[in-house]
């Protein structure tokens, strides 16, 4: 008796650990998320931007052109973890460090201000951006 009361309490206790973390994290609950990031945490990361980004620029940018992901604010510095990741996704493309002046720079979270390059597409997440 003992034993199943000791049972039935610790999974009610993991449970509501459970139903607890996720209402931490926020909805939506039962959706499969964009990325493996989004219910990690709550705080939105420029890296789960940048894979967002990178999908959808496979998508639009033509084949066998350079590019880079990058987080303005961060220059000259740039977090290697945001072109590293688009080149697991744009397996296509050459993508390349931020300092190599691509054809293609897709910026996360922030807009870039270098007037050599002007805007192709903008999303919530960021934007692509075209040499011109």
């Amino acid at each position: 008796m003992t034993r199943k009361f000791l049972i039935y309490a610790t999974a009610a206790i993991l449970a509501v650990a459970l139903v607890r973390q996720f209402y931490y994290l926020g909805g939506p609950y039962f959706v499969v998320p964009e990325t493996i990031q989004d219910h990690v945490a709550k705080k939105r990361y420029p890296s789960r931007d940048a894979i967002v980004m990178a999908r959808r620029a496979a998508l639009l940018i033509p084949r066998g052109a350079t590019v880079t992901v990058l987080l303005p604010s961060q220059a000259p510095n740039y977090d290697p973890t945001l072109y590293f990741t688009a080149t697991g996704l744009m397996p296509r493309h050459r993508v390349v460090p931020p300092g190599a002046k691509p054809q293609y720079i897709i910026t996360v979270q922030e807009p870039l201000d270098d007037p050599s390059y002007t805007v192709q597409n903008e999303f919530h997440e960021g934007t692509i951006y075209v040499k011109r």
